[in-house]
């Protein structure tokens, strides 16, 4: 994984642009399949679980975690 600042301004950027455009429904959906990620820049335990799956912090640079946390990305409902 690229550990390039910009890239992950980049990203967010655009997920923030991509999602203004979704339905309520839509972004229900979306919230349902990144929240664990997003949880995961949030938890400081070793794990987070979504869908069955344990995600480990390796899966989730430092980087983009503390990107997430000062953009203040939040999924709600879930």
């Amino acid at each position: 994984m690229t550990e390039d600042p910009e890239a992950t301004d980049r990203l967010l950027e655009k997920l923030r642009t991509f999602v203004a455009d979704l339905d309520d429904d839509e972004r229900q959906l979306f919230a349902a399949l990144v929240g664990p990620g997003v949880a995961l820049a949030y938890r400081e335990t070793d794990e987070v679980v979504g869908f069955g799956t344990g995600w480990g912090p390796q899966q989730l640079p430092d980087h983009l975690a503390a990107s997430v946390r000062e953009s203040g990305i939040r999924v709600i409902g879930l």
